[in-house]
């Protein structure tokens, strides 16, 4: 279980990154600095289905990301799972489907995500009301943001003892 402590100028917060409670038999929690340069910078990234399938592991930042695991077409749905690690920026996986699917009504899918609170794993879904199944399995790509100028000092890591 980690917090880390972020600081951008004269801003001082504490982000639980991982949503995560600490595990009952928890001996520990560990506070981690993450600092930023000050300046916000995003890139746009790409994850293949195929390496979604295979668990890649996506950076979201300098200091962390998820690890993507349990992708599957179901249907008219694509679901999935977001394990997070180090200093996890909140993710969106945006589907290439303009090619597949007609994109035009706003009304063509809906997005969904929960988080488990005692591993911190986010379950991803979308459902495709108005596409057909062969339409949503030929989707092959998703784009991400990557947020740079962040760094987690380990060097200056907390560990304090739970009681």
């Amino acid at each position: 279980y980690e917090i880390s402590l972020g600081l951008v100028g004269s801003e001082m917060c504490i982000r639980d990154s991982a949503y995560t409670v600490p595990a009952e038999n928890a001996q520990s929690i560990t506070f981690t600095p993450v600092y930023h340069s000050g300046v916000y910078e995003y890139e746009e990234r790409t994850v293949t289905v195929d390496e979604m399938q295979q668990g890649v592991k996506i950076a979201t930042s300098d200091a962390g990301g998820y690890t993507l695991q349990n992708f599957a077409v179901q249907g008219r749905a694509l679901t999935w799972q977001m394990v997070p690690y180090g200093y996890a920026q909140s993710c969106e996986l945006t589907p290439q489907d303009e090619e597949y699917i007609d994109t035009n009504t706003n009304s063509y899918a809906m997005r969904s995500s929960t988080v488990d609170p005692t591993t911190g794993i986010i379950s991803c879904r979308i459902d495709y009301y108005t596409a057909d199944p062969a339409q949503v399995a030929k989707i092959s790509e998703f784009r991400y943001l990557f947020g740079s100028g962040y760094h987690a000092d380990e060097s200056r890591a907390v560990t304090l003892p739970l009681q």
